[in-house]
């Protein structure tokens, strides 16, 4: 919501089937999140926003499980220069505003239609989440090199941003 993310990539399939098409949309935090996820999202993000103040918030500190905002899909693009572009398809994204308070519910894949009756609790951080240091180099002994080297450039990017 906060960072600046011009792209939601898909397949072609999944936009098909999901009845993604243009129009104002809810966005909602899965409930679901590894920590290799959350590693991926920390490079992607210092990737796709080199030059910007962006402070990517503690796992812990996420909200998870719930509509956390609204944005505009404009339309669906399978090719872009955009540093958030991974494809093979994306739908493109405008105007994206955070809710005051998120919506505690459960989710589905693709777009779904919410009723009051999905209404579910806010997920609590897992023990990994509220363990996650500050200084964002704890990273497990299993990453490859290559992945340890690209979290690396990505931290050390980040880090030297101003504060």
């Amino acid at each position: 919501m906060h960072a600046g993310k011009r792209l939601e990539n898909r397949s072609a399939i999944a936009i098909s089937r999901g009845g993604m098409k243009p129009g104002r949309i809810c966005i909602h935090a899965s409930k679901g999140m590894t920590r290799d996820e959350y590693e991926d999202a920390l490079v992607a993000i210092a990737c796709a926003t080199v030059g910007k103040d962006i402070t990517v918030p503690k796992p812990c500190d996420l909200i998870r499980g719930g509509i956390i905002g609204t944005v505009t899909v404009t339309g669906r693009t399978h090719h872009s220069n955009d540093p958030w572009f991974y494809g093979p398809h994306a739908l493109m994204l405008e105007n994206p505003v955070p809710l005051a308070e998120p919506i505690p519910c459960s989710g589905e894949l693709g777009y779904f239609k919410w009723f009051s009756s999905m209404a579910d609790d806010l997920d609590d951080p897992k023990p990994w989440m509220t363990a996650w240091p500050d200084d964002y180099k704890a990273l497990r002994p299993t990453r490859t090199s290559e992945k340890q080297q690209q979290y690396d450039e990505a931290m050390a990017r980040m880090k030297a941003r101003p504060q």
